[in-house]
């Protein structure tokens, strides 16, 4: 995919969009790529393809934002306390496109609050 902008959130919107429309199946516990050869892959297999996988967390982090103790997403344990949730091969396609182009997906804490607000789907805290 040839991604035309010099904007790091505008190239990350258009990778995400892309990696969305991939329908490849795969394992969303263990990471493996479904073959019904090898299937289960793990003991606990959750098949599902980007979109599926996406849709899954994000649906968890917003049972998660109803559990927090505030909206800057305290709990009850006083857990390390998350800024966003993103799919393991989201994360991985995204950190590997930046580390081509020279950079870090998120260079420092800034930038994740960017990314944060940006993309809210992916945001564990009400607040930032």
């Amino acid at each position: 995919m040839l991604i035309k902008t010099t904007d790091k959130w505008q190239a990350c919107h258009a990778l995400i969009n892309e990696w969305l429309k991939e329908k490849t199946i795969y394992c969303g516990n263990c990471d493996a790529d479904y073959n019904k050869d090898f299937f289960p892959c793990c003991d606990n297999p959750v098949l599902g393809n980007n979109y599926e996988h996406t849709k899954a967390i994000v649906d968890a982090i917003k049972d998660q934002q109803k559990e927090l103790l505030n909206e800057y997403a305290s709990t009850k344990k006083k857990n390390f306390r998350s800024t966003v949730k993103l799919p393991r091969r989201l994360y991985y396609i995204l950190d590997k496109y930046y580390k081509n182009h020279g950079t870090k997906f998120f260079e420092n804490q800034a930038e994740m609050r960017q990314f944060a607000r940006k993309f809210k789907m992916f945001k564990i805290p009400v607040r930032i």
